[in-house]
C-alpha cells in the first residue's frame, strides 16, 4: 500500500514538473537572471478562421509558447554551461575561447594574424586622401588627428589559441597604416605601441579576460594621454583628467565582462582582479573646451558615457562609425548621413579618427571617401 503511495506521489510531482514552465510563463512566480545578447521579441499571434484552418495560428502559438516558456533562460544557460564545460564550445558568435581563461573576439585575431589585410596600394591610396584632406583643414584652423586603439589580441597573442596563428602572415594592416601614417607627418597616436611598450610594467590589468575592449583601468590611462595629445596638437589649454587613484572591487564592471555575459553560462568564470578609476577634471578660469568631433568605433564609447565629450570638450559628437550622431541633437537627427558634411567638418577645432586594429580594414568607416569627395570630387 505504501509502495503504491509512493508510485502516486512520484507521478503527481512529475506532472508538477511539467506545468511548472508553464505556471512561470503566466504568473512569474521566480525571478531569473536575464538572457543577454540581441533577440527578437515574438509576440502572440490572434486567432483567425483562416488562421486555424490553414494551421499558421497552431504553429505560430507553438513558436510563441517555445520562445516564452518560462525559465527558458535558466535552461539556455544550463545547455550552454554543459556545451562549455564538457565539449570547450560557445554558443556566441564570432567569440573565441584563449588560453589561460581569456575570451578573445575573431576580428581581433584575424586583425593581428593578418588574415584581413586590405594590400599595401589600397592602405597607400586611403593615407593620401587624408593627408590631403588634412591639409586643406589645416589652413583653416583644423586639426586632424588619428589615434589607434589597442586590440588584446596584438596586446597578448599569447593566449590565442595555436591553431590560429599557423597562417600568421608578415603584413597587418596595423603595421602598414602606421607606416604610412607616419610617413605622411600627419597627427597620430598609437596607443596600440603605448599598451605594448607598458604591458611589463602596469600596475593593474589593460584587459580583462571576459571583455572585447580595454579594462576601464586602461580605458582610463588611455584617455589621459589622448586628450593631452589633442591639446598639444591643438594648442588648446583644455580641461584634462584627473585621475585619484584606483579601487578593485572584486568583480567586473560596466564592459568588462561583455564576452562572459554574451555566453549565457550558468556559472560565473574567474575574473582577474580588475581596477578602476575616481577621477575628476582639471579645469580653472583659463580653461577653453575645444570643439572635437571624434569619428570612432566602440572604443569611444566608454569616454563618451563618461561624459568627457560635454566635461573636456564642448559638447562635441561623437559619429559612431561614421553613421549613429551620438548624442541625437534636439531637432532629432540621429544619423551624419542626414547632415551637410562640410559645414559640419568646419565648425570644429579638431576631428579625432579613432580605431582599434580589428577595424582598420574599413578604417575611418567611409569618412575618409566622403569628405575627399566633397572637397575635391567635382561633379
Amino acid at each position: 500500500m505504501m509502495k503504491k503511495w509512493y508510485s502516486k506521489l512520484l507521478f503527481y510531482l512529475l506532472l508538477l514538473l511539467l506545468f511548472v514552465p508553464l505556471i512561470q510563463q503566466q504568473f512569474h512566480f521566480s525571478r531569473e537572471k536575464p538572457l543577454k545578447g540581441y533577440f527578437e521579441k515574438m509576440e502572440a499571434d490572434t486567432l483567425t478562421l483562416k488562421g486555424w484552418f490553414s494551421g499558421e495560428y497552431q504553429n505560430n502559438q507553438q513558436a510563441y509558447t517555445e520562445e516564452n516558456i518560462g525559465f527558458k533562460a535558466s535552461f539556455v544557460r544550463i545547455n550552454n554551461q554543459i556545451d562549455f564545460s564538457l565539449y570547450q564550445d560557445l554558443n556566441a558568435e564570432n567569440v573565441i575561447r584563449g588560453k589561460n581563461g581569456f575570451f578573445h573576439g575573431g576580428d581581433y585575431i584575424r586583425a593581428y594574424t593578418g588574415e584581413d589585410f586590405l594590400g599595401e596600394s589600397h592602405i597607400i591610396n586611403k593615407v593620401e586622401k587624408l593627408k590631403m584632406i588634412s591639409d586643406t583643414l589645416s589652413k583653416k584652423g583644423i586639426d586632424i588627428i588619428v589615434v589607434f586603439a589597442p586590440g588584446k589580441a596584438h596586446f597578448m597573442p599569447e593566449t590565442i589559441p595555436e591553431e590560429y596563428l599557423k597562417n600568421k602572415g608578415d603584413s597587418t594592416n596595423y603595421e602598414y597604416y602606421a607606416k604610412e601614417i607616419h610617413k605622411k607627418g600627419l597627427n597620430f597616436l598609437d596607443l596600440q605601441k603605448l599598451f605594448t611598450d607598458m604591458k611589463d610594467t602596469i600596475k593593474h590589468p589593460l584587459y580583462p579576460k571576459g571583455g572585447y575592449h580595454w579594462s576601464k583601468y586602461g580605458e582610463i590611462l588611455a584617455a589621459d594621454t589622448m586628450f593631452k595629445f589633442i591639446a598639444k596638437v591643438t594648442d588648446i589649454n583644455m580641461p584634462l583628467i584627473d585621475i585619484k587613484d584606483f579601487y578593485v572591487p572584486g568583480k567586473p564592471q560596466s564592459s568588462d565582462d561583455e564576452i562572459e555575459e554574451a555566453l549565457n553560462l550558468f556559472f560565473e568564470l574567474p575574473h582577474l582582479p580588475l581596477a578602476y578609476p575616481n577621477f575628476t577634471y582639471k579645469t580653472d578660469s583659463s580653461t577653453i573646451k575645444p570643439n572635437v568631433l571624434f569619428v570612432s568605433d566602440s572604443y569611444y564609447w566608454g569616454l563618451f558615457n563618461y561624459g568627457m565629450s560635454s566635461m573636456i570638450l564642448n559638447d562635441s559628437e561623437f559619429w559612431y562609425y561614421n553613421n549613429e550622431v551620438h548624442p541625437h541633437r534636439a531637432d532629432g537627427t540621429t544619423m551624419v548621413s542626414d547632415l551637410d558634411l562640410i559645414p559640419e567638418i568646419e565648425k570644429n577645432d579638431a576631428i579625432v579618427i579613432m580605431s582599434t586594429d580589428a577595424n582598420l580594414r574599413i578604417f575611418a568607416y567611409h569618412f575618409i571617401d566622403r569628405v575627399y569627395d566633397a572637397y575635391f570630387v567635382k561633379e
